[in-house]
């Protein structure tokens, strides 16, 4: 069995309010699935996330490229297109995991991570780091972030 059979799973996220921890991998077809797990154990059926395949093993590692970030209880996801390796965006503030909508285009891009910050106004921000086309070297890393909610009561 090669690299090629990890399947990578990403930073796993907790929603406090439901008590329930999601996680999110890539499968062999490429795409990033989600299954949740709460107060019972039982993991959720699985449910796909992104609508296009993800990089994965791009540079140094068997990781996907693709991060994941809650905001309460609404889901966040960057990720890679397998095909052009531009960066995109898909989230569940609808309720269900939205189209995916291109974030940056024209990087070959490897990775990206990032976190919620909360602003001193209570907006709050998903700040990223991500390669933009390094194929494993430096200086190529860039910085990006997306508002994501109002201010809160």
């Amino acid at each position: 069995m090669g690299e090629d059979f990890f399947g990578p799973v990403l930073p796993l996220v907790y929603l406090p309010e439901s008590d329930t921890v999601v996680v999110v991998y890539r499968l062999a077809d490429g795409f990033l699935w989600e299954r949740r797990i709460g107060e019972g154990g039982a993991p959720t059926a699985a449910v796909r996330v992104s609508d296009r395949p993800v990089v994965q093993h791009s540079v140094d590692s068997q990781q996907a490229g693709a991060d994941v970030v809650a905001d309460g209880e609404e889901l966040h996801v960057l990720f890679i297109d397998e095909a052009s390796r531009d960066l995109y965006h898909t989230t569940t503030a609808t309720g269900a995991w939205a189209p995916s909508v291109l974030v940056v285009g024209g990087l070959d891009a490897a990775w990206v991570r990032g976190a919620v910050h909360l602003e001193a106004d209570g907006r709050r921000v998903y700040r990223y780091v991500y390669d933009a086309g390094s194929r494993g070297g430096a200086g190529m890393n860039r910085f990006g972030e997306k508002e994501l909610t109002a201010v809160r009561d």
